[in-house]
């Protein structure tokens, strides 16, 4: 749960800096 909890946010911060929507 808390490497997944990780990988979502680094997805997350990767979409808000490229100004996408995170799914």
């Amino acid at each position: 749960a808390g490497f997944h909890n990780v990988v979502m946010t680094n997805v997350a911060i990767s979409q808000q800096e490229k100004g996408g929507i995170a799914l």
